[in-house]
């Protein structure tokens, strides 16, 4: 005599209540086990390699991070300090325009441009001539400034130092000023108090200057030039 198979249907798990736990058509139910077991899948696809796309926002919020955390602690450390001294090398102008603006009146930024500038200047620590003749160059006081290579607003930020700066509208002039000096102030920092240095870097980069590639582009050293020429002639 031949017997039938057994067959056993799945497990009806209990809760805690004692109750019978409800089991989906497919055998699935909401037991600890099981939700433990998700949560562990779901943890092993977050742990896979990201898309190329995803790892260069990765990559782009730890450069974010890292950059904020440093110039953080650079300013903890450092103590409110006075305008920085000016240490002018003895550039030469490449024309005679460029001579005849060392005797030309420093540029006057807009009144409503003013108390901003001094605002920023007493609380970076940095010469407020210094700030007005870095606005002068590079968007000729213009909030809405944008040049073809993408920096914006008055002190013409990058996108990507903007994001570093934690900017949110760098056409907002408070914004744009206050994260340019505070941008300018680090430079200043890193050369040690070298001003045309740091303007240099400002123009084509702090890696560029510190690994001291050479020849400088003419567009820097005319940039340092006029910078100078424009803020300095307070200092004669």
């Amino acid at each position: 005599m031949s017997l039938s198979p057994v067959v056993f249907g799945p497990p009806r798990p209990l809760d805690p209540s004692g109750a019978t736990a409800k089991v989906s058509p497919t055998g699935d139910s909401s037991s600890p086990f099981r939700e433990a077991l998700r949560e562990a899948l779901s943890a092993g696809e977050s742990q896979r390699a990201p898309a190329p796309e995803k790892e260069e926002a990765l990559k782009g919020e730890l450069r974010h991070r890292l950059f904020l955390g440093l110039m953080n602690a650079l300013e903890g450390e450092r103590p409110a300090a006075p305008p920085i001294p000016w240490r002018l090398s003895p550039y030469t102008p490449t024309n005679t325009q460029a001579s005849n603006n060392r005797q030309a009146d420093p540029p006057a930024a807009p009144a409503d441009l003013e108390d901003l500038i001094e605002r920023a200047s007493r609380h970076y620590g940095v010469d407020a001539d210094l700030i007005r003749g870095v606005m002068k160059v590079e968007s000729n006081f213009n909030p809405r400034a944008t040049s073809p290579k993408g920096a914006m607003g008055l002190m013409q930020l990058m996108p990507q130092t903007a994001r570093d700066l934690g900017v949110q509208d760098p056409y907002d002039p408070e914004e744009n000023v206050m994260a340019g000096t505070r941008y300018l102030r680090h430079l200043l920092d890193r050369c040690g108090g070298d001003v045309e240095k740091a303007l240099a870097a400002y123009n084509w980069g702090i890696g560029n200057v510190e690994r001291g590639l050479a020849p400088m582009p003419r567009e820097t050293r005319d940039y340092v030039e006029r910078v100078v020429a424009l803020a300095a002639p307070r200092r004669g």
